[in-house]
């Protein structure tokens, strides 16, 4: 016959020093912190590098575009928290995953090209073009998707590399502007040629409408894709269509304040008739 065996086993403590329980308690803290609740799917907010508001005295006049463009829609602000209810494009919210973002516009897997945004104004070194070739609304052939340094979509912009005419309504004309890409950063390259601008507003996104206004050496004139008739001896070329949100505006005006502190006083920018 077996005995059972009674004796009672020895339990055995880990011993912790001060330093070594006080690490632990941190550790335990920052998981907590960090780790987001079950079920949770709104983003941290955009992310950006730390110097992306770094003042710059290169690039004034497009800052001066872009502040004339967006004053009367939003204000600046160091806002970089989320805003899921923002529907950029589609249905392409404000912080969506870029992949999510390639989905939805049922893209190709394969990237045209991979961009810094360097445009001034722009976060510093913060944000980034994914291009796609495809098929868009008004006969626009490309898109890029704007992400922040977490690859998540902040901006939409439609371009057009073919020669095909792009119908682009309500342009205004003024002769200090000269950025028609504000994603690619291209601007004109000489005093006769123009850039023309049209903005509309869809609850808290922005779009803005540019085109290049090549002066043709003939001087015969030329008729607008929208039908308005423009100074004579241009063509228009390579127009663009940006989708802007409002957080991503007041990060724009918020650093162009720290370069130009001087700002006028807000303009309406809906709509803007052709002058």
């Amino acid at each position: 016959m077996q005995v059972a065996n009674t004796k009672t086993p020895r339990v055995r403590y880990m011993k912790f020093t001060t330093p070594s329980l006080c690490c632990l308690l941190a550790t335990l803290l920052t998981f907590a912190v960090q780790t987001p609740a079950p079920g949770a799917d709104i983003p941290p907010g955009i992310v950006l590098k730390n110097a992306w508001a770094t003042s710059m005295s290169d690039g004034v006049v497009t800052m001066k575009e872009l502040r004339d463009l967006l004053s009367g829609f939003a204000s600046a602000a160091p806002n970089t928290g989320p805003a899921p209810d923002i529907l950029i494009y589609d249905k392409i919210h404000y912080l969506m995953p870029l992949k999510e973002a390639v989905k939805v516009l049922g893209l190709s897997q394969v990237v045209n090209s991979t961009i810094t945004v360097s445009c001034p104004g722009m976060p510093y070194h913060s944000l980034f073009g994914v291009s796609f070739k495809g098929k868009f609304e008004n006969g626009f052939d490309g898109v890029v998707l704007v992400t922040d340094s977490a690859k998540q979509v902040v901006a939409v912009e439609f371009t057009n590399v073919s020669t095909k005419k792009i119908t682009l309504d309500r342009l205004s004309t003024k002769k200090e502007w000269v950025t028609f890409d504000f994603v690619n950063t291209r601007t004109k390259g000489q005093d006769a040629a123009m850039v023309r601008h049209g903005t509309e507003t869809y609850g808290k996104v922005l779009r803005i409408d540019s085109v290049f206004v090549n002066p043709d050496s003939d001087k015969r004139g030329f008729r607008g894709y929208g039908g308005y008739s423009g100074f004579e001896g241009g063509t228009e070329m390579h127009p663009t269509r940006l989708y802007l949100p409002r957080p991503l505006a007041e990060l724009i005006l918020y650093r162009i304040s720290k370069s130009l502190p001087h700002q006028p006083a807000a303009q309406k920018t809906s709509n803007m008739e052709p002058q």
